[in-house]
């Protein structure tokens, strides 16, 4: 790959496709490691990129579903991503940012957040239900002090004994 990065590789093998089509995280990574003559630097190199097209070979018949953050790559390269980088993509991309994963720490307030959250919402249910069995009589009171307060302060007709 040398000085192009991975960013210029991606638009390099878009513009041998023919395409603005996505190109995976493997086939940069491939890409990358292979030299000018089609040939990788070392064995181990080539063994990863064998057990990728195998990985693909297994996705596309439907042997095997890959999922993010554990994608073809991760499984031929044998280890997990770490935060700081995302090998095959270059700097600024992270896991959560490339596959879109949300933190463990949003996920931990949100189940101890819900529990509290349904208490509350329990405790006003029962205390609305409470409200509507005793409209029956409370509704009447209601349209009497609404009637004494609408006529108290209009203009027109002004009744001091109500």
């Amino acid at each position: 790959m040398g000085a192009m990065g991975y960013a210029r590789l991606e638009r390099a093998i878009q513009l041998e496709r023919g395409t603005e089509d996505y190109v995976d995280r493997d086939d940069l990574w491939i890409r990358a490691r292979m030299g000018k003559d089609g040939k990788y630097a070392n064995e181990e190199t080539e063994h990863v990129a064998e057990k990728i097209n195998d990985l693909k070979k297994k996705a596309t018949e439907g042997e095997i579903r890959p999922s993010p953050p554990v994608d073809i790559l991760t499984q031929a390269l044998g280890k997990e991503e770490y935060g700081g980088r995302l090998r095959g993509r270059g700097k600024g991309y992270t896991v959560n940012n490339f596959f879109h994963t949300p933190k463990p720490s949003s996920q931990k307030k949100t189940k101890s957040e819900g529990s509290g959250n349904n208490s509350i919402y329990e405790t006003l249910l029962k205390g609305l239900m409470a409200i509507v069995r005793n409209s029956s009589n409370s509704s009447a009171w209601y349209s009497n002090s609404v009637t004494r307060s609408s006529s108290r302060y209009c203009c027109c007709s002004w009744d001091p004994s109500r």
